[in-house]
């Protein structure tokens, strides 16, 4: 009996080697685990930046269309500007006739022209209101292009931080796998 008594101590320090190993494999498989984690979490910040990055693009192409468009709008308003003007000169004209003042008296061709230059100013204060709203808009479209671009950046770098996190559990992961392999070495030593 006593000779089956010196055989546990060699029995328990073998099992301890044994479970000593199993435990860092476990922890080698966990940092090997948050590893394949990291890299997910990088693959998705990638996603993430291009997508938003996408969406700033789509927004900077709709305000560089809008802004045509304002310029159009601009020019439309201008055109209604110098119809409306002809339209009152006309009826200047009209009533100059119909009171018996003559085309070319002084007065009815002094107010008919300041109303052609009243309706020139107009027009051009629509048309310059149409371009300045659509400078505006290029320009909002510019800083959308510049915030895709800075997405892209972010993701990368926030990729590159998780991919960093994913090396070190790694090296966690191969460190736990020859700390084991040491407490096999000891335990078979022993």
């Amino acid at each position: 009996m006593a000779k089956a008594l010196e055989f546990i101590p060699a029995a328990l320090t073998g099992a301890g080697t044994a479970l000593g190993y199993r435990g860092t494999q476990e922890q080698a498989q966990g940092a090997e685990l948050s590893a394949q984690a990291m890299d997910l979490a990088a693959q998705s910040a990638r996603v993430a930046a291009a997508r938003a990055a996408v969406s700033k693009q789509f927004e900077a192409e709709q305000l560089r269309q809008n802004a045509g468009q304002e310029i159009a709008a601009g020019q439309a308003a201008g055109a209604e500007e110098e119809r409306q003007a002809r339209l009152v000169q006309s009826r200047q004209l009209a009533l100059a006739a119909a009171s018996g003042a003559g085309a070319a008296d002084s007065s009815v061709v002094t107010l008919i022209a300041r109303t052609a230059k009243e309706g020139s100013y107009r027009s051009a204060v629509a048309i310059y209101g149409g371009e300045e709203r659509a400078r505006a808009m290029r320009m909002s479209a510019a800083g959308k292009e510049y915030e895709a671009g800075t997405a892209l950046l972010a993701g990368e770098q926030q990729a590159a931080a998780f991919q960093t996190q994913a090396a070190g559990f790694r090296t966690r992961a191969s460190a736990a796998r020859v700390s084991g392999m040491g407490q096999l070495h000891t335990g078979a030593s022993s």
